[in-house]
């Protein structure tokens, strides 16, 4: 009986082992929810700041293409001689009042540069 009892313990004690063994197996590749909806925000975080970088890229281009006060005063100056009294920017085109005897008002496109009109 002695005998028959440490078999039994030991094919007992074998099992536990073993079972120990396979559950420890499957924790590793049963996958962690918690960590997959931490992936999930993550990937949404980035998606939007990409999202946030384009809109501000964009932004950007549209000013980047815009002449400035200065270049759009010099490309006035080109076309009547004078001094410039004020330069307002209305519906992309400005205007720039240049003095001379009278008053001159040249309007020049903001985005292209072309010179539209002295009167």
């Amino acid at each position: 009986m002695n005998k028959l009892g440490k078999v039994l313990s030991g094919v007992a004690l074998g099992t536990m082992v073993g079972l120990s063994s396979l559950t420890s197996a499957f924790a590793a590749e049963a996958p962690n929810t918690n960590s997959a909806k931490v992936e999930t925000h993550q990937q949404t975080n980035s998606h939007n700041k990409i999202e946030q970088q384009k809109k501000s890229n964009i932004k950007s281009q549209q000013y980047a293409k815009m002449l400035t006060k200065q270049q759009a005063i010099n490309i006035a100056m080109k076309h009547h001689k004078g001094k410039v009294k004020s330069v307002q920017l209305k519906n992309n085109i400005y205007v720039i009042t240049i003095f001379d005897v009278h008053d001159y008002h040249a309007k020049i496109d903001a985005k292209s540069g072309k010179f539209l009109d002295i009167r």
